[in-house]
């Protein structure tokens, strides 16, 4: 055997980490699992798997959580903890940081010195929920997962041939969507799930809900159709809104089934409210034919309830079938209430033999407040403290959810990362028989007391379905024994910073015990515990409340050169089991130790000595920091960052160190980040040297930080465009910039001046030759300062380019911006494109005055028809006519023949509506409108019958007759309708003039 293969051998299994999301398949980046928001409710307790083979009181487990040198959590071995199965380590708080935990592993330092690693593991860590939080939640549905159903659809349904083709729903993307998150699309009681592939994140997805899928979700006018994601880690939405808003669908395929059951009681149709529902159970019924009745025997109800987790919660009691009517199903309430804020499917099945035979199915929502179980009691509790050497009755309720092949457990727990004591007892629910209050009772004993004595401990109770995820009880805290403070860390004299060097020392190591509670006769032993040698110095408290001193023989310390020592304490009392103190890990050198990689502020860690920085995290600079043991004042720290093209591995002034902080920053700035940003991934490489008394500077390890580029989302938010374009519609009407027009310029991350840009217009001529415009290069034109103060920059483009394109074609603009001085386009950023549709200048293409045309009557619902337009009257009160003027005349607006719309006399109101559509399509149009007293609205459509626009208008004097030209310029403009109401009101409409 090889000596890799007896290393890989030798390793302990991998640290146990809870609650994780498994392994993804196909994942490229082999996570073994995923940590989300729930590892940071509570301490995250992990587990070192005891070898139990050497171990004894004084070994020590140490855990690693994103860096192989430095422990983020150490325990001592305690009497009666050497047969443990599960060593407990708790992860500080605030090393649970997104991206990844790389490495984990955990190392066990038995008592004789000798030390055995576990194997590493790597894990995802996102702490954000897919969606973010409901930007309304006020609204049923979280608003933040959108998605798109066929129009037809929510029209008209889904028939047969519908769902032989197929449903495409559209998901729109979501605020922190990540690579491997899976969409849960529910269609009625069933679901189609996808998980999200590298290629498709930021980006719309189309899922198709299949015929089988179709099917058996079965008819109902009311299928309920919503999704929610789950993230890589297993994290859902926002706890107050788990799903999008819901669309219920039509769905009639050619299927026979019973009759969907319906909801008895409550009787609020499709929604049990837990607060109006109370104590009560549920009651579903259901009605059963006289045909029914007699092809089967038994009749199930097939409750599919489904937390908002997404924990199951069925439950499917069956009965005789012997006769015809309607049948009657209770639900107990604590299943209801265990799906609070969640939903159940709900159908009958009729059975006889292996026939079985499906009814439609009812879907229900269960709305009201998430209830968590209460804490446990304990009776021998006395005001907050139990005695160790009693045993603890621990006493919680029975909860009707609970599963009899559940299994049940109680933890006493202490967790700290430099302390953490566990204990677990557990049955299944149904080996636990109630007391007569119906409460289910644990035990624990002194010798199980004794290890948490002088503690605050946290006590609670967790149920596990079979298949599932502990679900925790709240938490009671008391004190067992009498609160002791925790021992501090052993002080080690002439240490610095964790590193102890041979040469400081004469004879011993002084190691002292700052335990502040001792009390005369107490002993202190002093662990000094090395991969080498190992010694163990016992000292007597003389004096109550004073710190001991213990001297370690300099044979200990030098035959220790260049190893890592874990020395700690223990205080006895009496017959008293001993107490424990932190544990403090010191490097014995005599140079400077392993110069570990440096930290960048902001970088998501991604592996060891790798991380990745978006930049819109550090918009304003970063910080560098620099740790390593040992460090000392009188150290000179250079740090060095190497980054791509020029300004992009700026100088960085060296700082001497910081004996007192272990520790030292250096600012990164904005404009060093900016310089590395391209539109791909680049990498910029931190690294520092040492340099101590007249040695030879040392260099550190290296920290490779993958830059990442802004997104285009980001980018597409700076105010790109021409400002007599319409900014909805995006077309450019060459009409407005018959004297030139406005390029509008706004910001962008880490702009600065004098940083180069371009832009270039790309557009056809009528003909379809290219037109295209360079307005700046990456050489010649850069951001001016007025440009950065303001925020914006304004130049205008010449007429002579807008006035050459083509009607109908379109305008592309593309600007490239630099955030460095370098002119390279490599090296510029590229943002969105914009695009407009060009509108020409409308020309006129027919006229329509009436000249010649013969007088007409146009009664309500009839059309006429002339060689350029048609007008019809679909509604009134008065006929209207083609006639002339007489004594009406307004010259050049109201001459000759004209159409005269709408009349009244002796003051009685007249209506009318007409609707005049041109023999084409246009895109102007202009008429004129005399003899107006009473308001006027005038509303244009385009061509495919989508309302364009309206105008308005009505009188400003009384008695006064108002005169309009009218007009108005759209892309498809079609038809023209009007109505006017009113008194002694006249509408005369003259000269139409069309325009294309």
């Amino acid at each position: 055997m090889s000596k890799k293969d007896k290393l890989e051998a030798a390793l302990l299994p991998a640290i146990v980490v809870p609650l994780t999301e498994p392994p993804i398949e196909g994942d490229i980046d082999d996570a073994a699992g995923g940590i989300g928001p729930r590892h940071t409710e509570s301490a995250l307790v992990v587990y070192l798997v005891n070898p139990k083979d050497g171990v004894s009181a004084g070994s020590i487990a140490s855990l690693y959580w994103g860096n192989r040198n430095v422990p983020v959590a150490s325990t001592p071995i305690r009497e009666g903890e050497e047969n443990l199965d599960l060593i407990p380590l708790t992860v500080p708080a605030h090393r649970i940081v997104e991206f990844w935990a790389n490495p984990v592993f955990g190392k066990l330092r038995r008592a004789s010195g000798n030390e055995t690693l576990t194997e590493e593991r790597k894990y995802r860590v996102l702490l954000t929920r897919p969606g973010g939080r409901d930007p309304n939640d006020g609204i049923p549905g979280h608003q933040g997962l959108v998605y798109v159903i066929p129009p037809e659809v929510l029209l008209y349904g889904v028939n047969e041939t519908t769902a032989l083709a197929g449903v495409k729903i559209l998901i729109r993307h979501w605020q922190n969507m990540h690579v491997y998150d899976l969409i849960i699309l529910a269609w009625g009681s069933q679901q189609v799930l996808h998980r999200v592939q590298p290629g498709e994140v930021g980006r719309d997805i189309t899922l198709t809900v299949d015929y089988a899928t179709i099917s058996a979700a079965g008819n109902n006018p009311l299928t309920r159709v919503a999704y929610q994601v789950k993230n890589a880690v297993g994290t859902l939405p926002d706890e107050w809104a788990r799903w999008s808003v819901v669309s219920l669908i039509d769905v009639h395929l050619h299927q026979v089934r019973p009759e969907a059951p319906w909801l008895a009681f409550p009787d609020t149709d499709r929604v049990v409210d837990l607060a109006e529902l109370g104590r009560w159970d549920v009651e579903i019924q259901t009605w059963v034919t006289n045909a029914e009745a007699s092809a089967y025997d038994y009749i199930t109800l097939i409750w599919a309830g489904v937390d908002s987790e997404g924990n199951p919660f069925p439950h499917t009691p069956i009965k005789p079938l012997n006769r015809a009517g309607v049948h009657s199903f209770e639900v107990p309430n604590a299943l209801v209430v265990a799906i609070a804020e969640g939903t159940a499917s709900v159908h009958m099945l009729f059975q006889k033999g292996v026939v079985e035979q499906p009814s439609e199915k009812l879907y229900l929502e269960i709305i009201g407040q998430l209830v968590r179980w209460p804490p446990p009691t304990i009776d021998e509790d006395k005001g907050g403290q139990i005695e160790p050497s009693n045993e603890a009755t621990v006493r919680f309720p029975l909860q009707g959810s609970w599963l009899p092949n559940g299994y049940l457990e109680v933890i006493f727990r202490v967790s700290s990362p430099d302390n953490t004591i566990e204990h677990r007892v557990g049955r299944e629910v149904d080996d636990i028989e109630p007391t007569p209050e119906g409460d289910m009772l644990f035990t624990v004993y002194p010798d199980e007391l004794r290890r948490f004595d002088g503690h605050l401990v946290e006590v609670f109770y967790a149920h596990t379905r079979p298949g599932g995820r502990p679900q925790e009880s709240l938490r009671l805290q008391i004190v067992v024994g009498k609160i002791q403070r925790t021992m501090p860390a052993p002080i080690i004299e002439k240490a610095i910073g964790g590193q102890l060097n041979p040469a400081d020392i004469e004879d011993s190591a002084k190691v002292f015990a700052p335990a502040s509670d001792t009390q005369r006769g107490d002993w202190v032993r002093m662990y000094w515990n090395g991969p080498l040698v190992r010694t163990n110095v016992a000292v007597q408290v003389v004096v109550d409340n004073s710190i001991t001193e213990h001297d370690i023989d300099e044979f200990y310390v030098d035959n220790n050169l260049n190893e890592t020592v874990a020395v700690f304490y223990t205080l006895t009392r009496g017959d008293e089991l001993p107490r424990y103190s932190q544990v403090t890990e010191v490097l014995i050198s005599r140079n400077l130790g392993e110069l570990l990689a440096p930290t960048l502020l902001e970088a998501q860690i991604t592996g060891p000595d790798t991380a990745d920085l978006e930049p819109l995290r550090v918009q304003q600079g970063t910080q560098l920091v620099v740790r390593y043991v040992g460090m000392r004042d009188d150290d000179w720290i250079k740090p060095y960052m190497e980054g791509e093209g020029e300004g992009g591995s700026p100088d960085i002034p060296a700082k001497p160190g910081n004996q007192a902080l272990q520790e030292v920053v250096f600012d990164i700035t904005d404009t060093a980040i900016g310089v590395n940003i391209r539109d791909r991934d680049t990498t910029v490489v931190f690294t520092y040297a040492v340099t101590r008394g007249d040695n030879s500077a040392q260099h550190s390890a290296k920290l490779t930080v993958t830059v990442k580029p802004i997104p285009q989302d980001e980018l597409a938010k700076t105010v790109i465009r021409i400002n007599q374009a319409d900014p909805t519609t995006k077309f450019l009407n060459l009409s407005a910039v018959t004297t030139g027009g406005t390029l509008h310029l706004g910001s962008w991350p880490f702009i600065a001046a004098f940083q180069p840009v371009a832009m270039v217009f790309s557009g056809f001529k009528a003909n379809g030759e290219t037109h295209n415009l360079t307005v700046w290069t990456l050489a010649s034109n850069a951001v001016t300062r007025p440009w950065y103060a303001n925020g914006f920059y304004q130049q205008t483009i010449a007429a002579t380019y807008f006035s050459a394109l083509g009607h109908g074609t379109e305008l592309m603009m593309e600007f490239k911006a630099a955030v460095s001085r370098s002119t390279l386009e490599a090296e510029a950023l590229t943002f969105p494109a914009i695009k407009y549709r060009v509108l020409g200048v409308p020309v006129v293409a027919f006229r329509e005055d009436f000249t010649g045309a013969a007088d007409a009557i146009v009664p309500v619902g009839s059309t006429l028809i002339l060689s350029t337009l048609k007008i019809e009257h679909l509604s009134g009160t008065i006929d209207a006519t083609l006639t002339t003027t007489a004594g009406n005349n307004v010259p050049g607006m109201c001459e000759g023949s004209v159409f005269w719309t709408s009349t009244s006399f002796s003051g009685q109101p007249a209506s009318s509506v007409h609707r005049i559509t041109p023999v084409q399509p246009v895109r102007k149009v202009k008429f004129a409108c005399c003899f107006q007293f009473e308001p006027l609205t005038i509303i244009f459509y385009a061509h495919g019958g989508g309302v364009l626009g309206t105008r308005y208008y009505e009188r400003s004097t009384v008695g006064h007759e108002l005169h309009h030209w009218i007009e108005f310029t759209a892309e498809d403009l079609r038809d023209i309708s009007y109505f006017t109401v009113g008194a002694d009101d006249n509408v005369l409409l003259d000269f139409f003039e069309f325009s294309i």
